[in-house]
């Protein structure tokens, strides 16, 4: 049985899984996908890719890679037994990524960085954005802008991206594109 695996942030299942799983005949679960695909064709088609596997006599056979939603849109049609086989393979295969993720040992001789605003003065615009050398940063982006740019707020961010991240949200009601806010978002900072 292959166990989920994780593609970025999206948790996929074949279904040679959901049938490994449960027990079911895999060509039943191909049904039931199909069913659930034309259930739900006018509102989330992509929960369900079909892709193909060779069997054991090397022939090409149908399969679908799940998302997780489509496995839970998938399971939730079975009966409460088969629904607890596969909610206990998701859960331990979360519990792991968990225990991976808080098991990273971070270095501590991180480089140092800042969130820095800059301003771009025909338009009052201000960029806020995270470097470990934001006049460089300032350099970089005034190659490609014709108006005069500096930068008017540098603080160092002790936690890293999540501080960007925080400063972004506050500045929200005043955002424009991308990393790019109204210049009154400088009240915020």
């Amino acid at each position: 049985m292959k166990e989920i695996t994780t593609f970025g942030t999206n948790v996929k299942m074949t279904s040679l899984d959901i049938a490994a799983i449960t027990g079911k005949r895999h060509d039943h679960v191909i049904r039931d996908i199909r069913q659930e695909i034309e259930k739900l064709k006018d509102i989330e088609p992509c929960i369900f890719e079909l892709s193909q596997y060779k069997d054991l006599a090397g022939k090409n056979r149908p399969c679908f890679s799940l998302s997780l939603k489509g496995v839970l849109q998938l399971v939730t049609k079975y009966n409460s037994q088969i629904r607890y086989k596969v909610f206990s393979v998701i859960e331990r295969d979360c519990q792991n990524i968990y225990n991976a993720i808080k098991n990273i040992e971070i270095p501590e001789d991180l480089p140092l960085l800042y969130v820095y605003a800059i301003k771009e003065h025909d338009t009052g615009n201000i960029k806020i954005g995270i470097s470990k050398d934001p006049e460089r940063r300032l350099n970089q982006l005034q190659i490609g802008n014709s108006s005069r740019l500096s930068i008017i707020y540098r603080c160092e961010a002790t936690n890293r991206y999540k501080d960007e991240k925080i400063k972004h949200e506050k500045c929200n009601a005043y955002h424009i594109h991308g990393e790019w806010f109204q210049s009154t978002a400088t009240e915020v900072l």
